[in-house]
């Protein structure tokens, strides 16, 4: 009779799910002071807000933790390692990045220092270093969003690699130049209804996240992660601290649902 209990306990135990769950490792914030200031003021009178609302839960992106051994790339700026499956709660992004006149809005009330002559990308974005991109999102009463929540809000549920889904579809893609430099951007509307550009010259956008890469020695590295859309490619982040573009974000119960693509 005991036997047979320890046989029926030991089948029990054995039969369960052993899925993996999502990961639901927090994020750590490589800015410290760009997440852990309230979100609850409200943005000043002037800014026109314009946020999408992206539900919280499972998603599949790349996860900014160090890599297993053999999965950091030889050149940390094009670092890439498989997506897994993530998890996200829900919060509000921008629709768009910040615009040179948006920015200056926050300069004219002494809360960002004033963009350099090379921050105002063809009269329109705004290109700026880590300090007056915290700086912008804190005068609104937001902050910027994690490595997690760009992807969840750019690439969608599945995790698009492309543009145009899991595959390339160069009939749906552009390149188009603009101004003078001729900088090949091009934007996009992820299923979530967030607006992002492609070919975007040498600017990212900036997060507030930490991740991690394999110097020449082999040492791990922690970083701060700018996602960087590199010949069309979503999944790909720089560590390279230059100027980025703007996008802030919010914490929040998101209840809308994401648009079907």
């Amino acid at each position: 009779m005991r036997a047979a209990m320890i046989l029926w306990l030991g089948l029990g135990l054995g039969c369960g799910d052993r899925t993996p769950p999502p990961s639901e490792e927090p994020s750590r914030p490589y800015y410290t002071d760009a997440r852990g200031r309230a979100n609850t003021p409200k943005a000043p009178p002037t800014v026109v807000e314009d946020m999408v609302a992206i539900p919280g839960g499972p998603f599949v992106g790349r996860n900014p933790a160090c890599p297993k051994p053999g999965l950091a790339d030889e050149d940390p700026n094009l670092d890439q390692r498989p997506d897994e499956p993530l998890r996200v709660a829900g919060f509000s992004i921008d629709r768009k990045v910040a615009t040179c006149p948006q920015y200056e809005e926050c300069v004219a009330a002494a809360a960002c220092p004033p963009l350099g002559p090379l921050e105002c990308i063809e009269n329109t974005w705004a290109v700026v270093g880590i300090d007056s991109a915290l700086s912008y999102c804190r005068w609104r009463g937001a902050r910027l969003p994690s490595y997690r929540e760009w992807q969840r809000a750019i690439r969608g549920v599945d995790g698009d690699v492309f543009p145009t889904g899991k595959t390339l579809d160069q009939a749906r893609s552009c390149e188009r130049p603009t101004g003078r430099y001729n900088m090949r951007r091009c934007e996009h509307t992820s299923a979530a209804g967030v607006i992002y550009a492609v070919e975007n010259g040498n600017y990212g956008e900036w997060t507030n996240e930490a991740g991690c890469t394999i110097d020449a020695k082999g040492a791990t590295v922690e970083v701060a992660i700018t996602p960087k859309s590199l010949s069309k490619k979503l999944n790909q982040f720089t560590f390279n601290p230059m100027e980025s573009e703007i996008r802030c974000a919010r914490d929040s119960p998101a209840t809308a649902a994401p648009a079907a693509r």
